[in-house]
């Protein structure tokens, strides 16, 4: 709101979060480093449901930032010669 001014008149309220991608490799070796030193998996805090929701809102958040929207991509139908001759005969 307040870009390119040299002195606002107020504080920018946009939001201050770390890019998704490198919030969510942080997590994942945070997450990794805790099985290494003897934590259990149903024990880990960084593998918590809370923790997934977060990432996915902060991503969400980005891409609606960005003007981008994110979605799921779709798996592609893979041919396979030996079905494609069953069919046509």
């Amino acid at each position: 709101m307040f870009f390119g001014q040299p002195d606002p008149p107020a504080p920018c309220t946009c939001p201050l979060k770390q890019a998704w991608g490198s919030l969510d490799a942080l997590i994942g070796r945070l997450r990794a480093a805790y099985e290494e030193h003897g934590g259990s998996q149903e024990t880990n805090p960084f593998g918590n449901g809370s923790i997934r929701v977060y990432l996915r809102e902060v991503k969400e958040c980005q891409a609606k930032a960005r003007g981008i929207a994110f979605k799921k991509k779709k798996k592609k139908k893979i041919n396979h010669p030996i079905m494609n001759l069953r069919q046509t005969t």
